[in-house]
């Protein structure tokens, strides 16, 4: 059985919405290319992107759920 310390039980209990989730400069660029891309090929779409905890993608939106823990370096480092 794994024990957990207490700030990953601290972790562990905090709501998603709670977290500071930003993209890093690579995810980013990786954004900046798709839509580079989609232009070239005169694709005329240009997605959403946003932190979800669900893959997703609501009505009416065309876009592409990121992994929230994907938005912090600790989630990140932990994931």
């Amino acid at each position: 059985m794994t024990k957990w310390t207490n700030s990953e039980k601290k972790l562990l209990e905090t709501k998603v919405s709670s977290f500071k989730l930003s993209l890093d400069q690579t995810q980013l660029a990786n954004i900046k290319r798709l839509n580079q891309l989609l232009q070239k090929k005169n694709i005329k779409l240009k997605p959403y992107f946003w932190f979800a905890d669900e893959w997703f993608v609501p009505d009416g939106y065309t876009g592409i759920a990121l992994p929230f823990t994907l938005g912090s370096p600790i989630l990140k480092r932990i994931e």
